[in-house]
């Protein structure tokens, strides 16, 4: 029974972080948003005009697709040192298994997961 409960609060965790992210997103559409992305020491950054954001939840077999992801819906572009390339859809997915922390404030969130960190801006 006691497992039960730990299974339960931590599920209950888990939710009220998703939450947190998606009504902090969500406030910020129609805004300019910067995505820098830390992962295995890269160091990726998108700039993408948020229109809204949405849960997806994909139904691959493999190890790179996502179970579950926050959905950042709008044009964006990667940025690289000599220039910028358009994003090849017009979103960018933030993969949502094992949240390891959740901070977000009135301009930034960071979101930790077991794949990398995520630090959003308006900007």
């Amino acid at each position: 029974m006691r497992n039960n409960s730990l299974e339960v609060m931590v599920l209950n965790g888990y939710k009220n972080q998703i939450n947190a992210i998606q009504q902090s997103l969500s406030s910020w559409g129609g805004q300019r948003i910067l995505i820098t992305k830390e992962e295995n020491g890269d160091l990726d950054q998108t700039i993408l005009n948020l229109e809204r954001v949405e849960m997806d939840e994909n139904h691959f077999i493999d190890d790179y697709t996502p179970d579950h992801s926050i959905q950042l819906v709008g044009n964006g572009q990667t940025v690289f040192e000599h220039g910028n390339m358009p994003l090849p859809y017009q979103s960018y997915d933030i993969p949502i298994e094992n949240i390891y922390k959740v901070s977000a404030d009135q301009g930034r969130i960071l979101i930790r997961t077991d794949r990398g960190t995520y630090t959003i801006t308006t900007i």
